[in-house]
């Protein structure tokens, strides 16, 4: 684990070693993601050219009208964690009081988010925007 320009770098790598570098692995990658929220990951093998390409696909989905990131609104309920909740809809804040015994909070989140999960997942489908709202984007 590497400081590299104030985060802290993981090699995925190492994830796919022995059972010892896996373990410690995913120690470290909670452990960090519970300490400062993020991490850098690096030999993860997945291209350059996809990840540019999902970053200017994100782009384009919150560059769209409210209106159009609603066709695929996240249900009321926690779960399924699936599709757009637009700003002030979520209270994640509230959870790290809530685990220690104190009431959820009233603070709301400022920030949308697009939830989407693995497409070989069987138990919960995916909710997504018509094709002709953003072409290619549930390909991508």
């Amino acid at each position: 684990m590497a400081a590299t320009t104030g985060f802290d770098t993981l090699d995925m790598s190492l994830y796919f070693g022995t059972p010892d570098q896996k373990q410690d692995f995913c120690k470290s990658l909670l452990g960090l993601l519970k300490a400062r929220g993020c991490v850098k990951i690096q030999n993860h093998g997945i291209p350059n050219e996809k990840i540019h390409q999902l970053f200017d696909m994100t782009r384009k989905f919150f560059n769209l009208p409210f209106e159009e990131k609603m066709k695929a609104k996240h249900p009321p309920q926690a779960n399924p964690n699936r599709g757009y909740s637009y700003v002030g809809q979520e209270n994640v804040a509230s959870i790290s009081g809530y685990e220690k015994g104190r009431n959820p909070g009233t603070t709301r989140d400022i920030k949308e988010t697009i939830d989407i999960g693995s497409k070989n997942d069987d138990l919960v489908d995916n909710i997504w925007i018509p094709e002709e709202s953003l072409p290619g984007f549930r390909a991508s």
